[in-house]
């Protein structure tokens, strides 16, 4: 590396306001409270050159992999999150990020292989290629078989080929498969038959193999096989008393075009005595077709009821008038709830009037809240508008449970002429149907239901209280916000119910709400774990806000800066949550110019990325989670991917180096 590249580097990592603000960046945290100016530039410079000026040996200009300075990863875009806010059914708002695998990434495993030499080690190396799912990866895979002697992480990359069906070239499979080790040769027959390597012949000759699970790998290899004729081949297994061989065996015949050779032999499984074979029947047999309507009605009668179960969810794979009058007799006539359960499912798959007309009545079933359920899930995939149509004319119906489905229906399908009749109904509801119908109100954008809507502030439901502060939010219902606040600053409220209000000051986006804000940052305190939730959504809100005050930015970066928190077991991480959405909304205020929220902003994200006040075992694990979403936070604060100058020189950068002068020692 030339000084004038460096200093390039070095001009881009530390811009000019971090550089008059040292506090902005991790480095400069031990040196202590100095005024900003040339002094101040200078030691920085020093405490940052020290670790670029070790590796500056490692770093030559004939160096094939420059854009190694910086170990640069692509990870998921949480914007959109972000942006729609901490419902209660997703308050997570973020996850942690996993990585995608670049060429630098896989140049570094290369190496890794090279210099592992415990094989429990190369064996991890194998599953994180494998995670990268793609053939990049699989590539440095087939260099490392090729090499490869130990025998369990040969396994473990056959496995790893199989498991992602990749057209690979293994020159020595037949080496493989003549290994003692089964499990070896299971892996070889598996990854042979997915990637093309070994024909039906050869497969076949596996299906005799002394190890009971190497012959079932060969015979479910089998199954994909699409010569002419295979009929024959099924012939034993369908003849003996395995279950599963059974199974696999009725799964490559209903592949085969001469299948119709067996039906003497699959009619005979079908009243076998073994309720496992006959349930193997029951998955694989029923295939469209005279003969498949002809065991649906055989197993439809069985005495056992869970083979009456799998004949009815087999019905709806044949959707035809035969199977539809076999489905419904179960439905109606069948004792067992299992039964009719699998019945209603399988009613999904038949988009005709008399299945709708079944599967209505059956929302209101009194016994099965299971039943009614799959019941209205199944009317979904009919068609909108005939659902929409069948919907509306129970909206009034007297069975509640059936009032509850069709309004959940109606708001799956977006309906929207509705919404005086729904409107009506606001003051005659309780409890779930209520809060259902809130949710089917606001879906339907009818904003002359303000006044029934805001009648119901006074419940006590959790689910109606969540339900209407959502219909506050969508239809900008300001009349409700001075409600939204009392549930938001209340203790004694669910933190779900805290968390939907504060999304609904944050929607409303109410000046006046600044101060709602800080008060549940005040109550929130830094040492109660239990609160990040709440703090994440306060976070949200006050992003959004038109103004924010000093001290509340302050509140928040605070919270970003302690990770480690106090509590009667001793020292534990605070939530990442709450230090994540802080984080966020500070760069959302900065964006905003929201006062000094800019050097905020900083602070939060290089106190993400790097911890030097954790404790030794607590840095680790900041190292390892935190600072991936120190990562996402410059991600979000630049609006694109992570480049090479958003990170700062570390010794860390130069591991990679490190380890190809090593390997080439």
């Amino acid at each position: 590396m030339t000084r004038s590249a460096f200093l390039k580097i070095w001009q881009s990592e530390f811009p000019r306001d971090i550089l008059a603000e040292p506090a902005a960046f991790p480095c400069a945290c031990p040196v202590g409270d100095y005024s900003p100016g040339m002094p101040a530039k200078f030691l920085l410079f020093v405490l940052v050159s020290i670790p670029a000026l070790w590796a500056w040996e490692t770093v030559t200009p004939e160096d094939p992999y420059p854009d190694l300075l910086a170990e640069r990863r692509l990870y998921p875009d949480v914007r959109a999150l972000w942006q729609e806010g901490p419902f209660p059914e997703r308050t997570f708002i973020f996850w942690l990020p996993h990585k995608v695998a670049t060429s630098e990434d896989l140049e570094s495993q290369r190496l890794h292989f090279s210099l592992a030499d415990n094989p429990f080690m190369r064996s991890r190396i194998v599953w994180e290629l494998g995670e990268c799912k793609n053939r990049q990866a699989l590539s440095v895979l087939e260099e490392q078989l090729a090499r490869e002697t130990d025998l369990k992480v040969v396994r473990d990359i056959l496995n790893t080929f199989h498991r992602f069906g990749a057209e690979v070239e293994i020159p020595n499979l037949q080496t493989f498969l003549q290994q003692s080790d089964w499990y070896l040769r299971r892996a070889a027959v598996r990854v042979g038959a997915s990637a093309g390597l070994l024909d039906c012949a050869a497969l076949q000759a596996f299906t005799t193999d002394p190890q009971p699970h190497v012959a079932i790998a060969a015979w479910k290899a089998l199954v994909d096989c699409e010569p002419p004729k295979l009929a024959a081949v099924w012939q034993q297994p369908l003849t003996g008393n395995d279950a599963q061989l059974i199974g696999i065996a009725l799964q490559g015949l209903a592949r085969s075009p001469d299948r119709a050779e067996l039906n003497d032999t699959v009619t005979h499984l079908a009243t076998a005595q073994s309720p496992a074979v006959r349930g193997q029947v029951a998955k694989f047999a029923i295939q469209p077709g005279e003969f498949g309507e002809q065991l649906l009605r055989t197993l439809s009668q069985d005495a056992n009821s869970a083979i009456r179960a799998l004949a009815a969810d087999a019905g709806g794979r044949l959707s035809s008038d035969a199977a539809l009058e076999v489905v419904l007799a179960l439905l109606v006539h069948d004792p067992e709830r299992d039964v009719r359960l699998a019945a209603s499912k399988s009613l999904g798959f038949f988009n005709v009037p008399v299945a709708r007309d079944a599967l209505m009545n059956l929302t209101g079933d009194p016994e099965s809240a299971r039943v009614r359920r799959a019941a209205a899930d199944a009317l979904m995939k009919h068609s909108r508008d005939a659902v929409d149509t069948l919907c509306g004319a129970f909206i009034d119906d007297d069975n509640e449970h059936r009032r509850f489905h069709c309004f959940r229906i109606l708001r799956a399908i977006q309906s929207a002429q509705y919404g005086s009749q729904l409107a009506a109904r606001l003051p005659k509801e309780s409890g779930e149907t209520l809060a259902a119908l809130i949710d089917t109100v606001r879906l339907a954008d009818y904003r002359k239901a303000k006044d029934a809507l805001l009648a119901h502030t006074e419940t006590d439901d959790a689910a109606t209280q969540i339900a209407l502060l959502k219909a506050i939010s969508a239809l900008q219902f300001t009349e409700g916000l001075s409600w939204a606040r009392d549930h938001a600053v209340s203790m004694d409220n669910a933190t779900d119910v805290r968390v939907t209000a504060l999304h609904t000051l944050g929607a409303l986006r109410d000046p006046d709400c600044a101060a709602t804000i800080m008060a549940i940052f005040k109550q929130c305190n830094l040492d109660d774990t239990t609160s990040g939730a709440t703090r994440a959504a306060a976070a949200w809100a006050a992003s959004r806000l038109p103004e924010t005050s000093n001290a509340l930015r302050t509140r928040m970066l605070n919270h970003v800066r302690r990770p480690v928190l106090k509590s009667p077991e001793g020292p534990m991480f605070d939530m990442a949550i709450a230090r994540v959405a802080c984080t966020f909304a500070l760069i959302d205020l900065a964006k905003a110019e929201h006062g000094n929220a800019a050097l905020s902003a900083r602070k939060a994200i290089a106190q993400l990325r790097v911890d030097h006040k954790a404790p030794d075992a607590a840095k680790m694990q900041i190292g390892l989670v935190e600072n991936l979403y120190g990562y996402q936070a410059q991600q979000y604060w630049d609006n694109g991917p992570v480049t090479l100058t958003d990170f700062p020189v570390s010794r860390y950068t130069f591991s990679l180096q490190r380890l190809r002068k090593l390997g080439q020692r």
